[in-house]
């Protein structure tokens, strides 16, 4: 045609179709994304994934430093990778460094839920100063089934299988149905690179010896197993998920209606509070010793369980960190 060029129409693959129908039906397609990226397999999916569906100017890409420790050598590599790839897409790149010395950090990785808070604290700095809309991480399947069992090992109760959700308003996770595997495959077929942790082997750490060495046994002992545990922990999930407890939406609880419910939903209430609360190392122990303690017959006492002070009256019981 003259006068004008013809444009190549972009193709996507089935997993970026399945992404991009997927923001469109949670009408985020068109929102500020924050991604978070580490360099691995997953969150490089992602943002692969991302800037092929969104234009540069809707995604910022941030990357968190784990600071000076035995592993410096691989987290400054991450770094420079992660912000040549976000360049390579002319993406806005941002980091945070985590600033301890080593002997701290390595007491934080004893902790991985303290080193996890303090990803999520950056995160969310982040996303407050640069006015995004949405945070999406690459959580896939094996992040979500390694969760549940951790948190089914602790003793959390039904409640602990809801963990992460695909969406709630503010994290988008687009992997979780997603094997790690098939974003490895995604990414070898469009010739992208991606950098694995060497602290990822290390099966000190339960995670890790979960994912390397226990779920691998299982497969091999009984193969597909794993992706149908998978799937089995999603479905009583949703079911623990769709029960009819009412949920307050603050730290103040009506005791009325706790006493309204039975030793079973009492429970599954309580559980469900403290998650709505960002409140998650608790055990199923714990949750028999609050109930144990919220039967006393007086109209005003205060009691401490799992690092939480309930402060009782005649109509309400209210919860704070102690």
């Amino acid at each position: 045609m003259t006068g004008s060029k013809l444009k190549t129409k972009k193709v996507w693959t089935a997993l970026e179709h399945q992404i991009f129908q997927r923001m469109k039906n949670l009408e985020i397609l068109n929102k500020k994304i924050l991604l978070m990226v580490s360099g691995g397999a997953d969150s490089v999916a992602a943002f692969h994934v991302l800037s092929r569906l969104l234009p540069p100017e809707n995604l910022i890409v941030f990357h968190f430093h784990h600071g000076r420790n035995e592993n410096s050598e691989f987290r400054d590599q991450a770094l420079g990778f992660v912000e040549q790839l976000s360049k390579s897409k002319g993406v806005l790149f941002v980091s945070e460094f985590l600033d301890v010395e080593p002997v701290k950090f390595n007491d934080l990785k004893k902790d991985e839920a303290t080193l996890r808070k303090l990803r999520l604290k950056a995160l969310k700095k982040v996303h407050g100063q640069c006015k995004t809309d949405v945070i999406v991480t690459g959580h896939h399947e094996m992040d979500l089934l390694e969760t549940r069992l951790m948190r089914m090992i602790r003793g959390t109760g039904p409640q602990g299988l809801v963990a992460m959700k695909e969406f709630n308003g503010l994290y988008y996770r687009p992997f979780l149905q997603t094997s790690p595997q098939v974003l490895k495959e995604y990414l070898i077929s469009q010739k992208q690179n991606w950098i694995e942790d060497p602290s990822n082997k290390d099966t000190r750490y339960f995670r890790n010896w979960l994912r390397q060495k226990w779920l691998p046994a299982l497969e091999k002992k009984r193969p597909g197993s794993v992706h149908r545990w998978s799937q089995s922990l999603e479905l009583l999930s949703q079911k623990t998920d769709q029960s009819l407890v009412q949920i307050p939406g603050s730290n103040t609880l009506s005791r009325a209606y706790y006493l309204s419910l039975t030793r079973d939903e009492r429970a599954l209430l309580l559980a469900k509070w403290f998650y709505s609360m960002n409140q998650t190392h608790y055990t199923q122990a714990h949750i028999q010793e609050i109930i144990k303690q919220l039967d006393k017959v007086q109209n005003v006492f205060t009691f401490y369980v799992a690092g939480l002070v309930f402060e009782v009256n005649a109509g309400q019981i209210t919860v704070k960190p102690s």
